[in-house]
């Protein structure tokens, strides 16, 4: 592997591979941009040679089991993007074990951070918790460092708990401590049974890759609560991942994006979606929830108006066209222009780049392509009516997607099977 100095990305993650990292790894890939040994058993520390990679753009060594300091120098990496050290061992409980936060100020390109579950400890650092006001994360889209539960303070937006602002006797010299007072209620087994009939037909809201989704009604003391509850499909690859991912989602912040468009939205190798780009999402508050920031009054559309940008994003995605495009005048909209092309002329209308990665000339792509096309155009439509009780249901959109998307990797997955094409990059 040394022999391979020209090497940009090295991949080896969902392993088992384990020991230490070579401690020279660092000046044997020169040309490294993209580098990631997560979801392995890595062990010791992490070689500080690694700050020699001065063109990468992307680390990620989350869910291994390196211990100790965060290498002081990682921020000679004035390139990096994305840094993911998260589900490890790494300790850091005073001022000077943190260092290597303020070497990440001369990482301006920084987009993402991920320091959450390890064994971080003590209260946390001002040049660290002044995130996401400012501070050397200034220019952040995205942090985590939840999942350290000795490390206490820093904004709420970090969702860490606070720390205990009582003195420190003669008999204990411990480092601050984590205090919390969330509580949630217990939940049976078999109260969910009842809320939802047994796991009945008729209280299923939807199915995904990964399990159901049911409607359960809780019985309290005065009134019955309506819940949601996801049964996981243990049998399906990948599940388990995806249930500890939600659990990890419900610690973070509700964000309002106030951006999203289709240069925003990112697809992973699995075709689902990653909103990029937070410079001017705003994080809410408890304190919103009553407020109601919503500035319609009308009740009967809150709740709607999602629908509608849900509706004209795919409608933009699908058409490569802006609502707010130079051919869009008088009362010819970019819904109304899709509502026309529906069925025959869809491939008329479609964004000319979705033909890169399908072959226009292959008559079942061709088809296949079209049907795809009508069926997420229509579903385009449907949410951006203007009435907003005329949309379609946002949990009926969602899975008609999802089908949509499984059809299609399964239809990309036999071409690959039948034409067997060349791998055009290299990863382990």
């Amino acid at each position: 592997m040394y022999n391979l100095s020209s090497l940009k990305a090295f991949h080896v993650e969902g392993n088992q591979l384990h020991d230490s990292i070579p401690a020279n790894v660092g000046s044997k890939f020169p040309a490294m941009e993209d580098f990631s040994l997560a979801n392995n058993r890595f062990t010791r520390r992490i070689p500080s040679s690694l700050s020699n990679l001065t063109t990468l753009t992307s680390l990620q060594l989350s869910i291994n089991e390196f211990t100790g300091l965060v290498p002081r120098d990682i921020g000679r990496l004035e390139h990096l993007q994305i840094l993911y050290l998260s589900h490890n061992l790494l300790e850091a409980a005073d001022t000077e074990s943190w260092d290597f936060v303020a070497s990440l100020a001369n990482c301006s390109n920084l987009l993402q951070l991920s320091l959450s579950d390890n064994s971080f400890s003590g209260q946390l650092p001002r040049s660290v918790g002044e995130v996401p006001n400012g501070g050397v994360f200034g220019n952040l889209t995205a942090i985590s460092i939840t999942g350290n539960s000795k490390l206490c303070g820093g904004m709420p937006q970090l969702r860490l708990a606070p720390c205990s602002t009582h003195p420190q006797g003669p008999k204990s010299q411990a480092p601050p401590t984590a205090v919390t007072q969330e509580h949630f209620q217990r939940v049976t087994y078999q109260a969910l049974l009842r809320g939802t009939d047994g796991f009945s037909e008729s209280n299923l809201l939807g199915k995904g890759r990964y399990g159901s989704v049911y409607k359960c009604s809780l019985q309290g003391e005065d009134t019955p609560t309506p819940v949601a509850v996801k049964v996981f499909n243990l049998q399906q690859s990948g599940s388990s991942k995806s249930f500890q991912t939600e659990c990890e989602a419900l610690r973070r912040p509700p964000v309002v994006h106030c951006d999203v468009k289709p240069s925003n939205i990112l697809l992973a190798e699995d075709m689902s979606a990653r909103v990029g780009d937070f410079g001017i999402s705003r994080i809410l508050f408890q304190s919103a929830n009553i407020a109601g920031q919503n500035s319609n009054s009308t009740i009967g559309i809150r709740g709607s108006i999602g629908y509608s940008s849900l509706g004209i994003l795919l409608l933009e995605m699908f058409t490569g066209r802006s609502p707010t495009d130079d051919m869009f005048t008088g009362s010819l909209d970019l819904h109304k222009f899709s509502e026309a092309a529906l069925p025959n002329k869809i491939l008329e209308i479609a964004d000319p780049a979705i033909w890169v990665q399908n072959d226009a000339s292959d008559k079942v792509t061709r088809s296949r392509v079209q049907e795809s096309l009508i069926s997420v155009i229509r579903i385009g439509i449907s949410c951006s009516k203007q009435q907003p009780r005329e949309r379609m249901p946002i949990r009926d959109a969602a899975v008609e997607m999802h089908a949509i998307r499984d059809a299609n990797l399964r239809f990309a997955s036999s071409l690959v099977v039948e034409h067997a094409p060349t791998i055009s990059s290299y990863y382990v």
